[in-house]
């Protein structure tokens, strides 16, 4: 998984977020160019990324997926690899955002957010204040 001149180790984490990413925004539907540019202005957002090459994360990144083979527990289960605990929180809280960002997150989103939550040991009371969070961030709601 090469893409950089950081250590492998942190090289390869990062290549498992933008598989996540890309996990949550392509569950229910084909890749289009508009939800590859969505992924990479996200990304692109992150202090991990900043002055990256986004492109060589996401063709790694495209890599991970294949040797899924089609199965999403098994693409999901490959995140598990990412070691560090700000990594694994950051990874999860983006892809509830990327969830969000069209509209309301549909059942296949749910569930595949919980099995990452699982496979990156994120606990129940972590994962319920990012999703409020995330469901106030995106909550369509004015007040006056």
């Amino acid at each position: 998984m090469t893409v950089t001149s950081e250590p492998q180790n942190v090289t390869d984490q990062k290549i498992l977020m933008v598989h996540a990413f890309m996990l949550i925004c392509f569950i229910n539907k084909q890749v289009t160019s508009g939800q590859l540019a969505l992924v990479e202005s996200y990304a692109k957002g992150l202090p991990e990324f900043q002055g990256r090459d986004f492109q060589e994360y996401y063709h790694a990144a495209k890599q991970v997926a294949r040797q899924a083979r089609g199965n999403l527990e098994d693409a999901i289960s490959a995140l598990s690899l990412i070691e560090d605990k700000g990594l694994r929180f950051k990874t999860f809280l983006c892809c509830l955002e990327l969830a969000h960002c069209d509209e309301a997150p549909t059942p296949a989103h749910k569930a595949a957010l919980e099995s990452m939550m699982r496979v990156l040991n994120i606990n129940e009371v972590h994962s319920k204040a990012m999703t409020e969070i995330t469901q106030l961030k995106f909550a369509n709601v004015i007040q006056q």
